[in-house]
């Protein structure tokens, strides 16, 4: 989950769960640390696996919602072409069983209704999008589903950063948080790194 309050959104832009994780889980105190009552809520890139050459292209494209031939199954997982967007924990029936048809119109309300929450990110005084690459197993989840952008870029993250203030037509505050040897060298002075727990 991101979280919000009054005057201020903290959203998850990928590149995994981590980011809405932290978010979630720190909410009250980030909430203490700015003066207001931040509570979670969902938004559009919390529990996917989102590169982030593809989000910028996604933003870059004016943010269209997916249809039925642009999910399909990659190794083991659903992917959004051609944003390389894996889908870990959707379009699964009952049982955990992928069902990209079947699962098809439900996706598209949920992810709708968050497409819908993000136009709407523009009313907050403050605007802070997190991205993370400091998951600890995203390397098992690079080779699972053939994710090929798992590393931090600068020319990337610029290309990001701008695409998702035309998009919303305001300047935003970002956070970058990784690892040591998963982000460019040019990028040291904007990424807080993490030591690896267990």
């Amino acid at each position: 989950m991101s979280a919000e309050g009054h005057r201020t959104a903290i959203v998850s832009l990928g590149i995994s769960c981590q980011s809405s994780r932290q978010i979630r889980t720190h909410a009250e105190e980030i909430g203490h640390q700015l003066g207001e009552d931040i509570q979670p809520a969902r938004h559009f890139f919390d529990g996917l696996i989102a590169p982030v050459p593809g989000v910028a292209k996604l933003f870059e494209d004016g943010f269209p919602l997916f249809g039925p031939d642009d999910i399909r199954m990659g190794p083991h997982h659903p992917v959004w072409h051609p944003y390389d967007i894996h889908f870990l924990h959707h379009f699964r029936d009952e049982a955990g069983t992928v069902d990209i048809s079947g699962r098809m119109g439900e996706e598209l309300s949920r992810f709708g209704h968050m497409r819908g929450k993000l136009r709407r990110l523009s009313r907050f005084e403050r605007l802070v999008f997190v991205l993370s690459n400091s998951q600890n197993n995203l390397t098992m989840v690079q080779e699972e589903t053939g994710l090929t952008d798992l590393h931090f870029e600068a020319s990337a993250v610029g290309r990001l950063r701008h695409a998702v203030e035309h998009y919303l037509g305001r300047p935003c505050e970002f956070i970058l948080v990784s690892l040591d040897g998963r982000h460019a060298d040019d990028l040291a002075d904007q990424v807080h790194v993490l030591s690896p727990d267990d």
